[in-house]
């Protein structure tokens, strides 16, 4: 299969885009085709020079234009990045950028050529710059964060930051700017606005291709459930049962955490709330989505003042992070233990988010008591 090459999902895309009409192109299946036609049109910038209707991924690795391409989108991509996150902070630890850098996580993004880095870069450019007294920066923020969610949609979540903020003419911007990005470059190819239906389509299709039974390097709890009960050898009926109930799982900690961002007060751990969400729930969800966790990294690791439970994070992290790689029954453990890593994070927060609200309530109930003893 094509997608089982290196770079593919560079160059898968840009044989997606050959004959003009994407969504019903055949390759690798339809359901492979779930870009919004922006990312499909920007993609097109790269195709210069060489007609890929009647290539191959071998024909792509083989090609010096195909080759120099893949250069200049790789370029330009890590260049964006490092200046979104030079701007995220400036007071970073060497180490923590050395750290991401080197991550297994940001090796695989380039490895397959991911938008999923020019996607991470603009939400780190909408946390650097939403709260600038800049109105040009500020404004900057604003298309950063519609940018991130027409890439890759579910980025489109830290837009709650904006409605807790009670920003509703910047939340009324990015509807109307989306909207327009989204479904008007629909034009611009063969079946117009007929694509539409033929998208939602090859939406279903590929959630129904990534099940938890597809294991590849991605997060997904009921994957990794699937993968160790299946190592177990348990009953195939048992098997779908708990890699379902984990799913189910992932929805409940999902609505939970919408609730917890409201209670939660320290800014990285609301980014890290979002974020796995961001990881987690997306039924297809690859190592390379990981770059979402950089906001909260950074911020992370940039607080002077730390707790005693931060342990639990800087483990996590250092297991997402983790560059070594290793395979155990044709699967890779790391991205198992990453799935562990950020499900035990992902609850220590809500935790930690609704605890001081459980404190004061408890408190409130002894004095109460205290009271009525009194009298």
């Amino acid at each position: 299969m094509e997608g089982d090459h290196v770079f593919s999902d560079y160059f898968n895309v840009l044989m997606y885009i050959s004959d003009n009409n994407p969504y019903f192109n055949t390759l690798n299946g339809c359901g492979e085709k779930v870009y919004f036609p922006i990312t499909y049109l920007f993609m097109r910038l790269f195709t210069f020079g060489v007609d890929y209707s009647h290539m191959n991924m071998s024909d792509c690795l083989s090609n010096p234009t195909s080759l120099v391409s893949l250069m200049v989108f790789s370029s330009f991509s890590i260049l964006v990045l490092i200046h979104s996150i030079s701007k995220l902070s400036k007071d970073t630890s060497t180490w923590v950028l050395f750290s991401i850098f080197i991550s297994s996580v940001f090796f695989f993004t380039i490895e397959r050529g991911n938008l999923t880095l020019l996607s991470a870069a603009f939400i780190c450019y909408f946390f650097a710059y939403k709260d600038s007294t800049n109105k040009l920066y500020r404004g900057w923020a604003i298309i950063a964060l519609c940018l991130a969610a027409i890439l890759k949609v579910y980025p489109a979540l830290f837009g709650l930051f904006l409605l807790q903020e009670k920003r509703y003419k910047e939340i009324l911007f990015c509807i109307c700017f989306c909207l327009i990005f989204v479904f008007l470059p629909f034009v611009f190819f063969e079946n117009g606005f007929d694509n539409i239906p033929q998208l939602i389509s090859n939406l279903g299709e590929n959630s129904m291709k990534r099940g938890f039974y597809y294991v590849f390097p991605r997060y997904s709890l009921s994957s990794t459930i699937y993968f160790i009960t299946s190592r177990l050898q348990l009953p195939d009926n048992i098997i779908i049962v708990i890699s379902s109930i984990a799913r189910w799982l992932i929805y409940i900690l999902s609505v939970i955490s919408l609730f917890a961002f409201w209670y939660e007060k320290v800014l990285w751990k609301k980014i890290a709330i979002l974020s796995f969400v961001v990881l987690e729930l997306p039924v297809n969800s690859a190592i390379y989505c990981g770059m979402y966790l950089i906001p909260m990294i950074i911020y992370m690791f940039d607080k002077t003042k730390t707790n005693r439970t931060d342990i639990i994070y800087v483990i996590g992290i250092s297991i997402v992070l983790c560059p070594l790689q290793v395979v155990f029954h044709k699967s890779t453990l790391t991205y198992h233990l990453s799935n562990i890593a950020i499900i035990t994070m992902w609850i220590f927060a809500l935790l930690e988010a609704f605890m001081p609200t459980i404190n004061r309530s408890r408190y409130k109930s002894d004095d109460k008591c205290t009271s009525s003893m009194a009298c």
